[in-house]
């Protein structure tokens, strides 16, 4: 069988939900298209969709079939636009983003991207709201941790590496801890995440992971203001390293509890299936991912070098 033309059958089928749509949209007939649809599930070995009088349904073998399948007809749309235009990757290109990750990622490098890439019309938006990812007109979100979405994609862009810190004024005044054990003697800065949920601070002890909940009067939903309380007495902070990368250099913030590492935070581009195919996405998540890896590792060189001198 054509296994190009089975995957776009089989793809249309999905993001139609109907044989009979995806059968006028590709002008095939209905039973050619149930029959390609068919044999495919034969020679996959699998049953991809669950069909009833009313609904299809995919299985989770066939919704993970269909993002390789929305790869793999990405990938020959894109090279096809490509050679036809002689332009590269076009069109505007919608992103939400944490405002750190703007201001210390991809604002310092942005005239690189207009360079390598100057058909595509980008517009950034700034913020910390998870809801961004479903809202009509955003083509992709810049997401730190895990998003359990099937109707989604995540690209991991890399991990960040979190300390634990707090002023010179904080630790004079409550003294420094020097075991995980003695946080509960301490005050945090708590940081406020999706739905009103507070952060509790994590350390990786003997390869097992470890909670703690501190006290607290004070949580912050934006990065940067949270490590800021940090840097002005406010509390103990938990945070990337390269948000707070400036405080430890200019000694505003003094890690902490150092021997007992937080675990890293993972950090994605999210986007619904029907996107993967865009060009214009994929460069730029396959840019993005580039500075944070070139932007992490050289605020790292910078501190271990301070700290060490």
């Amino acid at each position: 069988m054509d296994r190009l033309k089975a995957m776009q059958v089989f793809s249309k089928v999905v993001e139609l939900d109907s044989f009979a749509r995806a059968a006028d949209a590709l002008s095939l007939g209905r039973g050619t298209v149930s029959a390609i649809v068919r044999k495919l599930e034969e020679n996959l070995r699998t049953r991809l969709i669950q069909r009833t009088t009313r609904q299809l349904s995919l299985t989770p073998e066939g919704l993970e079939y269909y993002r390789h399948c929305a790869r793999v007809l990405g990938d020959v749309a894109d090279a096809e636009k490509f050679l036809s235009s002689g332009k590269g990757p076009s069109g505007r290109l919608n992103v939400h983003m944490p405002t750190w990750f703007g201001r210390l990622v991809i604002a310092p490098r942005i005239g690189d991207f207009r360079e390598r890439f100057p058909n595509i019309d980008l517009a950034i938006e700034l913020g910390e709201r998870p809801e961004a990812l479903v809202r009509d007109g955003i083509d992709c979100t810049i997401s730190v941790g895990d998003v359990r979405n099937p109707g989604f994609v995540q690209i991991r862009l890399g991990e960040l590496p979190v300390a634990t810190a707090a002023s010179p004024e904080y630790l004079l005044k409550h003294g420094e801890p020097q075991h995980v054990e003695e946080l509960n003697d301490h005050f945090a800065v708590q940081y406020l995440a999706r739905r009103g949920r507070t952060l509790s601070f994590k350390f990786v002890i003997e390869g097992s992971a470890t909670e703690v909940q501190m006290r607290s009067a004070l949580s912050v939903s934006d990065a940067e203001t949270y490590v800021i309380c940090g840097a002005t007495g406010a509390g103990v902070i938990q945070a990337p390293r390269l948000v707070m990368a400036p405080y430890f250099r200019s000694g505003a913030l003094v890690e902490i509890l150092s021997w007992y590492k937080p675990p890293s935070l993972s950090i994605a581009a999210v986007y619904p299936n029907n996107r993967h195919r865009v060009s214009s996405l994929r460069a730029f998540v396959d840019w993005a991912a580039a500075q944070l890896h070139e932007s992490a590792f050289a605020k790292a060189e910078r501190v271990t070098a301070l700290s060490v001198g």
